[in-house]
């Protein structure tokens, strides 16, 4: 049994489960970050803080291995 309850970050139930968050340009690029990116526009990663985006939505997106 899942000791956190409710503060848990983990799903207890599969209808509690969210979608994955989008993680799209959330982490700069270390290609860029050397000096150049092969991968240019279509790049996953930030190419500098301008770029850099945040998503809050992390919970939930696992079901609870103590649950």
């Amino acid at each position: 049994m899942c000791s956190k309850g409710t503060n848990c970050t983990f799903a207890h139930e599969k209808n509690e489960l969210r979608d994955k968050p989008n993680l799209f340009k959330t982490k700069l690029c270390p290609e860029f970050e050397r000096g150049y990116c092969r991968n240019g526009n279509t790049c996953k990663f930030a190419h500098g803080e301008k770029d850099l985006r945040s998503t809050s939505d992390f919970f939930k997106t696992a079901l609870c291995l103590k649950w």
